[in-house]
């Protein structure tokens, strides 16, 4: 099963927990993008996964190029001599001091690609495609392609998913606009809670009303709504399959997000039911919560472990 993702990643720079970026003298390095971080985990639960974009072609676009490789993710990228690698600066947050990310995405070169210059090819032989608000939110010409490339999925009859979250890059206006423009294209659709919240623009609904309406009002096939420690759940036809995640733990909570549309999608791909697939999302989520970064690589025998500890806590 291949499943194709597009989008921006950008080099996350992060200083060692409990230090901040105001003051530290040392960043660890890696990669970070909705899609690409969805593409890893899926990958490492042997779907084959296809990542599309646009690198610059300097050392920085190489890093990125090679970290997703080394993770064994296909990358078919567009190498360009104009524009820069974007860079995500993040502070982990402790108690009342909340979690701060800067985005330094200005001038970087996938932000002015277009579909013609992707491998669109690549989606014809594809049984999932995946993008996300995020990428879209960073540029108009990033919106038209997402946009695009749906419907490029759509008329080969590829199964599509998109990812709510925007990582606080759009207006409430630039979101219903967006949807309005994507969301009637999309089968499954990821959504963190308080994105689904503002979407609906009912942010006192509860989930399985916010999945409802979303649904309803787009047209969705499934909606997954994940809800941090608190687990996910996922509507289809009319019912919601609820999981609650395990306790433990939280290192670090930037991928979790992430890692649950990626093994999500990984066993729905595989002809997992709904409850399966969401077991493994939600066990990837906590699973990334115990690592720092915001990409999970998991074993089988890590998500197995996780599920039966989720079962014993509903016991």
């Amino acid at each position: 099963m291949t499943l194709v993702t597009f989008g921006e990643a950008s080099l996350w720079l992060a200083p060692p927990t409990g230090d901040r970026l105001s003051s530290a003298d040392s960043l660890r390095v890696r990669v970070d993008g909705v899609e690409s971080n969805a593409a890893v985990t899926a990958a490492s639960l042997d779907t084959d996964a296809v990542w599309l974009s646009r690198l610059p072609e300097t050392p920085l676009g190489e890093r990125v190029a090679g970290a997703l490789r080394g993770y064994g993710i296909d990358v078919d990228a567009t190498w360009v001599h104009e524009g820069r690698q974007g860079v995500r600066f993040f502070e982990r947050g402790n108690g009342p001091r909340a979690d701060h990310a800067v985005d330094d995405v200005e001038d970087a070169a996938v932000t002015t690609v277009s579909a013609e210059e992707l491998a669109v090819q690549r989606l014809a032989g594809a049984d999932a495609f995946y993008t996300s608000a995020a990428t879209m939110a960073l540029s108009r010409d990033l919106a038209r392609t997402c946009a695009t490339l749906m419907k490029t999925a759509v008329s080969n009859d590829v199964r599509t998913a998109f990812s709510l979250t925007d990582r606080g890059r759009w207006t409430e206006e630039m979101a219903r606009d967006a949807a309005e423009r994507v969301l009637p294209d999309v089968d499954v659709l990821v959504a963190r809670e308080s994105d689904a919240a503002r979407l609906v623009e009912r942010p006192d609904q509860t989930p399985r009303e916010m999945a409802h309406t979303l649904a309803s009002r787009y047209d969705v096939e499934q909606v997954a709504i994940t809800r941090g420690e608190r687990g996910a759940i996922v509507w289809e036809d009319s019912t919601v399959n609820e999981r609650r995640a395990v306790e433990t733990p939280t290192v670090d909570p930037t991928g979790s997000h992430d890692a649950f549309a990626g093994a999500f999608l990984s066993r729905s791909l595989a002809g997992a039911r709904v409850a399966e697939a969401l077991d493994f999302g939600v066990a990837g989520a906590t699973l990334a919560r115990t690592v720092a970064g915001p990409v999970l690589t998991a074993t089988a025998d890590e998500y197995r472990a996780t599920i039966a500890a989720m079962d014993e806590a509903d016991r």
